[in-house]
């Protein structure tokens, strides 16, 4: 077995989901080895993926913020916000100038609700004003789906086995599940033959 085959259908049903290690990892049975899930990773990659899909096919729905947020954006990033209105429009964001430097933020993306908004939306903002792309569009995107990951259950966090076999089948949709957006492994394997062999049963 491979791990693309730990993750197909087919496999599912041959998963023996042991528990959860530390809070934080899941232990999973499959053919002759065993699968280590990085709970956090895994939600991770899950939530950026879902949220870069429902932005590029604009299903992205809004959520009102009231009272709405204030933030104050230096020259630069007021002329980023400026030159990128539609954009921000587009992704669900609801911006109107307040005066001086200031802009209010009265709606927000949906997936994103409940997380600090202002210091996100700053965050986001004094990344993207520092970066001269031309498509500007694609950089909001893969930002704003990296703020979603911030709503990932985190390591020591209990999970049911009904929410890891959840997090299991979404991985699963995935085309590419094995590293979350920032690169780290959301799955490693250890095959009973190296498990033996650390056991010294075999040489």
């Amino acid at each position: 077995y491979n791990q693309l085959s730990f993750l197909s259908e087919e496999a599912k049903t041959n998963h023996r989901i042991i528990g959860q290690l530390f809070d934080t990892y899941w232990l999973v049975e499959f053919g002759d080895s065993l699968y280590i899930i990085d709970q956090h990773a895994a939600h991770e990659k899950v939530l950026y993926e879902k949220t870069l899909e429902l932005l590029e096919s604009k299903e992205m729905s809004s959520q009102t913020v009231s009272p709405p947020v204030i933030v104050t954006l230096s020259s630069r990033e007021e002329a980023f916000l400026n030159d990128n209105m539609d954009s921000f429009t587009d992704l669900g964001y609801k911006i109107e100038h307040f005066g001086g430097k200031e802009y209010a933020i009265s709606a927000i993306p949906y997936n994103i609700f409940g997380i600090d908004e202002k210091a996100l939306f700053l965050d986001m903002m004094s990344d993207c004003a520092d970066i001269n792309k031309t498509d500007n569009k694609k950089l909001l995107l893969e930002k704003i789906a990296s703020m979603s990951c911030k709503a990932a259950v985190k390591g020591n966090m209990r999970l049911s086995f009904e929410e890891s076999n959840k997090l299991i089948d979404d991985l699963m949709k995935l085309d590419n599940p094995f590293h979350c957006p920032h690169g780290r492994p959301t799955i490693i394997k250890m095959t009973k033959h190296e498990l033996e062999k650390k056991f010294r049963r075999i040489v």
